[in-house]
């Protein structure tokens, strides 16, 4: 489990960031996709890690894009730990 969590967090969350340039579709799917990762990425505790490609999904021209990655990252704002989430946000 913590080798899935590793390969999760340190090579495809910084893939995902590098592919921003991808299709509208794939960057849909990708925006959709990334808040059904927090089990992946250690849980609720680490979740904080499928922020930064969430936001740079937030900032995309395609309002579609925008959509999904808004519906990602209320999941993941929802699991993160409270006092995580009023201490580093």
């Amino acid at each position: 489990l913590f080798l899935k969590i590793c390969v999760c967090t340190q090579e495809l969350l910084p893939f995902l960031i590098d592919g921003v340039d991808d299709e509208d579709e794939v960057l849909a799917a990708i925006a959709g996709s990334l808040g059904k990762l927090i089990p992946h990425v250690g849980g609720p505790a680490r979740a904080h890690a499928l922020l930064p490609p969430l936001e740079l999904l937030l900032a995309v021209e395609e309002s579609t894009v925008r959509d999904e990655a808004t519906e990602s990252t209320l999941i993941v704002a929802d699991a993160l730990p409270q006092e995580s989430f009023q201490n580093q946000y």
